[in-house]
């Protein structure tokens, strides 16, 4: 019912190298990095990192398997740093993309 159309451009590397440099800048201008939250607790339960970061508790302990946010064992209750979680929030834009 709908014929595709195919349209073919021929760019030597430099020009395509140009062109995506420029839609980069373009994304990049627009960016806006994520504002920290205030009040950060300098030792956080699982349900308050995952908020925080805005994820589940199962990815935080998809995290812990994977090496990204380790936590704190104190008897059987797990909790995270400040300064951990404050790094997984500069990894997980990395993760955002890793897909």
């Amino acid at each position: 019912m709908f014929a595709e159309q195919i349209i073919s451009y021929s760019f030597s590397p430099d020009q395509l190298g140009a062109i995506i440099r420029q839609a980069v800048k373009a994304e990049l201008a627009e960016y806006s990095p994520p504002i920290l939250p205030p009040n950060i607790p300098e030792v956080a339960t699982r349900k308050q990192t995952a908020e925080l970061l805005g994820v589940s508790v199962v990815t935080l302990s998809t995290w812990e398997k994977d090496k990204i946010l380790i936590p704190n064992r104190i008897s059987h209750r797990v909790r995270y740093l400040k300064a951990d979680i404050l790094q997984a929030l500069s990894k997980r834009k990395k993760l955002n993309h890793k897909r």
